[in-house]
């Protein structure tokens, strides 16, 4: 299986990322729902760009050398970092969740969130 990787999004991302921001059915299990216009998205890509380490981070996540989803991992309170992520559709049900939650725990103990975490919650909507 291809490594999973994270890297900060960029400008250069927008085409890839239309594909996971406009799929209702990967925003269902999101708190959002699927952009619809492309000054949306480049305000998405905009905001993401700003949140690039703590207490505020979403990471791309590379797969096969493309974005497929992103990960968003933020500071709650008092070191309780909670995570969520979604990957496009053409990618479910091929086992990349179990490593991308880890390839997550890795860079959260890994990074300058090391310190800064005493508890990591992960958020899994209930019907996906």
């Amino acid at each position: 299986m291809q490594q999973i990787l994270f890297r900060h999004l960029t400008a250069s991302d927008f085409v890839q990322l239309i594909e996971f921001v406009t799929d209702s059915k990967v925003t269902k299990y999101l708190t959002w729902e699927p952009y619809s216009d492309t000054e949306r998205i480049k305000g998405f890509l905009n905001n993401a760009e700003k949140c690039s380490g703590f207490p505020n981070e979403f990471l791309a996540i590379i797969f096969e050398t493309k974005l497929i989803g992103t990960v968003h991992i933020i500071d709650r309170q008092n070191g309780c970092i909670q995570f969520g992520f979604g990957i496009t559709s053409d990618y479910w049900g091929q086992g990349l969740g179990d490593g991308i939650v880890k390839a997550t725990l890795n860079y959260i103990n890994t990074s300058e969130w090391q310190e800064k975490t005493s508890e990591i919650w992960a958020d899994i909507h209930r019907d996906n």
